[in-house]
């Protein structure tokens, strides 16, 4: 007895999928289309802000300072005749910030130079016996002169302090001129 087993070739990947000329040069037009517009978005997205680092007000400033500060004012408050300063510039893609008490600030462009300003922490300031409240402010101007870092900090504190009845009310303020350098040059 003869017994012949007959195979059939078995189906490819493509079988049973067929795409026409016309629909297959749609998709290939489709994608390249696809392919152009993100080029032409890519493109415009560094013209616009100016490359891929970081173009965030203050960029140039990025890095740690170092330097004195001699005292500008001194209103309520003992103060030293002048002492080591220390600035940390931060920088990402779109904001820098800076330290100041153990706090951030962010950096914004002030006419040719930079600013920033902020709250004095609580454990910064004193404290009031018999009630009331001490609060306090700290700005720092800054302009880049070559490789010199140059500005005026102020902090500003008022204190109301005593019963409310005959609560006393000071204001003190003092002020450092800076000028900095890059720490290691």
């Amino acid at each position: 007895m003869d017994t012949t087993t007959a195979t059939s070739p078995s189906p490819g990947p493509d079988a049973g999928t067929t795409t026409s000329g016309p629909a297959r040069r749609l998709t290939v037009v489709l994608v390249a289309v696809l392919g152009v517009l993100l080029a032409v978005f890519a493109v415009v997205a560094y013209v616009l802000t100016g490359g891929f680092g970081s173009t965030a007000p203050g960029a140039e400033l990025e890095g740690r300072w170092s330097g004195t500060g001699t005292v500008a004012t001194c209103d309520g408050v003992v103060c030293p005749p002048g002492e080591e300063a220390e600035l940390v510039v931060d920088c990402s893609r779109t904001s820098c910030t800076v330290e100041v008490l153990d706090e951030r600030a962010e950096i914004q462009e002030a006419g040719d130079g930079f600013t920033a300003s902020g709250s004095i922490p609580p454990w910064h300031l004193g404290s009031c016996t018999g009630g009331g409240f001490v609060t306090g402010q700290w700005s720092l101007d800054l302009t880049l002169d070559g490789d010199v870092l140059e500005g005026h900090y102020t902090e500003q504190t008022t204190s109301s302090c005593g019963p409310v009845v005959s609560r006393t009310t000071t204001t003190t303020e003092a002020a450092l001129d800076l000028e900095l350098t890059r720490a290691g040059d």
